[in-house]
């Protein structure tokens, strides 16, 4: 499939999500995935930024609004993010923006995993919806090692994850984290 009309698609399929995730608490979340192809090409063709240089921007905001969602303040470590993402934007180098995407997604899989299980302490329960959040954060994290690692394997792999990818965006579009399947534990 050329990337041309899996990139249209992706679109398509990733602007829907937020819409369903209004009421869900990720919203801001969904909507910087949506946004990012968008801000991608105007960065590409406006100013001449390589398209990673936006995803680094917007993997850094995921992990602020992520964070921000869950305690309702920035905590410092992220602030002192700042200027190494700045310093990344502002040299506009390939291989840099995928290290940074690859540490910001890392850390992104390291806060959902936390909520999965401070959700499965509090909750007795497994929300089917943090263990797809995590398999598509590592299918982004994977895709830009593998991208970074191998070009040659990068390309057939990148067309391979992004149509996964549209599979998991297709059930954003319909799940939440309140209408999420939840597997019950009993207690002990």
């Amino acid at each position: 499939m050329p990337f041309k009309y899996l990139f249209i698609l992706e679109l398509i399929v990733w602007a829907m999500p937020p819409l369903k995730q209004f009421k869900g608490g990720y919203f801001l979340f969904f909507l910087v995935i949506a946004v990012s192809p968008f801000a991608s090409v105007l960065g590409f063709y406006l100013v001449k930024l390589i398209p990673f240089t936006i995803y680094v921007i917007s993997s850094f905001i995921m992990l602020v609004v992520l964070q921000y969602n869950h305690s309702g303040k920035i905590k410092f470590l992220i602030i002192t993010l700042i200027f190494p993402v700045s310093f990344i934007i502002y040299s506009n180098e390939w291989n840099y923006d995928l290290i940074s995407i690859i540490i910001l997604h890392s850390s992104i899989i390291i806060y959902i995993i936390y909520f999965l299980l401070k959700s499965l302490y509090e909750k007795n329960s497994l929300n089917l919806y943090y263990f797809i959040l995590i398999i598509y954060e590592a299918s982004v994290m994977l895709k830009m090692i593998t991208f970074l690692t191998n070009i040659q394997t990068g390309k057939p792999y990148f067309y391979i994850t992004s149509i996964f990818e549209l599979l998991i965006g297709i059930y954003f579009i319909f799940f939440n984290i309140e209408n999420s399947l939840q597997l019950k534990f009993d207690k002990k």
